[in-house]
């Protein structure tokens, strides 16, 4: 009878055992299709960010191309102005001249009208 409740509790224990390494057998796949999953997931992850990096570089490339492009303009255009503010002033001394010649020969005429009508 002693021999007989050993064998069963030794197949109980064995059954036990089995249970046991199939529920270990199980959570070992369950940890590795995880561990799968969470490496895609960085993966794509990854990729994703990757991307991202690169556009915005590309971004940041056509944004300094853009900038360089009208900081050349801008310089352009400030250059013409100077020279067009040093024509005006150069205008406008002229003018100034002429004006002071124009008044000059005025008065000569004024006095030569003055002689000749006394």
């Amino acid at each position: 009878h002693a021999e007989k409740s050993l064998r069963e509790l030794k197949r109980a224990h064995a059954l036990s055992l089995r249970a046991v390494s199939n529920s270990l057998e199980l959570a070992q796949q369950g940890l590795r299709k995880l561990e799968i999953d969470v490496q895609k997931n960085l993966t794509a992850q990854l990729t994703y960010e990757r991307r991202a990096r690169h556009a915005l570089k590309s971004d940041l490339d056509k944004v300094t191309a853009e900038k360089e492009e009208l900081d050349a303009k801008l310089e352009g255009l400030r250059v013409e102005l100077e020279d067009a503010n040093a024509k005006a002033k150069e205008y406008k001394g002229v003018l100034g001249k002429m004006q002071k010649e124009l008044d000059s020969q005025k008065q000569r005429y004024l006095c030569a009208a003055a002689t000749a009508a006394e």
